[in-house]
């Protein structure tokens, strides 16, 4: 596997924020299998209100086909909802769970219109309802971040 980040995770690694880019990577890098950075895949990470992992919550193998927005929302639709009532309930009473996504598929390390369509697909879903804490692309290349999605004015 490239760059196995897992080895870098701390070993109280399950009660820090996957806000932390670095460890968040460094999970993601153990949760995202290998054959999906050839494949292609979508993983969504559930977190609590303290950012703290909660449960993997969905890889696709299917997910790279998905063009529309509409398919992206029947895809992500069920994880936010879930997460979501989860926050909802006695669990984390008013405070909101996070999530975090991995995009994974085979070639190269470039941003692409379709990995910010899954970005922005997860931000409308997610408004609202939960937080997104970060959008990552992994590949057999290697793993990297999305920028932020700018804010409408």
């Amino acid at each position: 596997m490239i760059g196995d980040m897992s080895a870098d995770l701390p070993p109280d690694w399950p009660f820090r924020p996957l806000s932390d880019d670095a460890v968040a990577t460094a999970v993601l890098d153990m949760v995202v299998h290998p054959r999906h950075r050839v494949g292609g895949a979508v993983t969504v990470v559930l977190c609590d209100p303290d950012d703290r992992l909660v449960q993997p919550a969905l890889t696709n193998e299917a997910a790279p086909g998905c063009a529309t927005i509409d398919e992206r929302a029947d895809l992500l639709g069920p994880v936010v909802a879930a997460l979501a009532q989860m926050c909802g309930g006695e669990r984390f009473g008013d405070r909101q769970g996070g999530l975090l996504m991995a995009l994974s598929r085979g070639d190269g390390l470039s941003i692409t219109p379709g990995d910010l369509a899954w970005q922005r697909a997860l931000h409308v879903l997610a408004d609202g309802r939960c937080r997104v804490l970060g959008v990552h692309l992994f590949t057999r290349h290697g793993s990297r971040r999305l920028p932020p999605l700018a804010r409408a004015a």
